[in-house]
């Protein structure tokens, strides 16, 4: 999955939302058992969001 928004955009909880959904799809319905995310550490607001999902490093 790959996400950008707009910058008028951010800071709704947009990507948050979006991400979040995504991964309650890919856990529940598909049955993955195990997702890996990956970001660049520059990118602080894209870390926080994954720390905020429960996502570990």
């Amino acid at each position: 999955m790959s996400y950008e928004f707009h910058p008028d955009a951010w800071g709704h909880g947009y990507a948050t939302e979006a991400t979040r959904r995504a991964l309650d799809f890919a856990l529940n319905d598909l049955a993955f058992e195990r997702l890996i995310a990956e970001t660049q550490t520059a990118n602080s607001a894209s870390c926080r969001l994954l720390e905020r999902l429960g996502m570990k490093e």
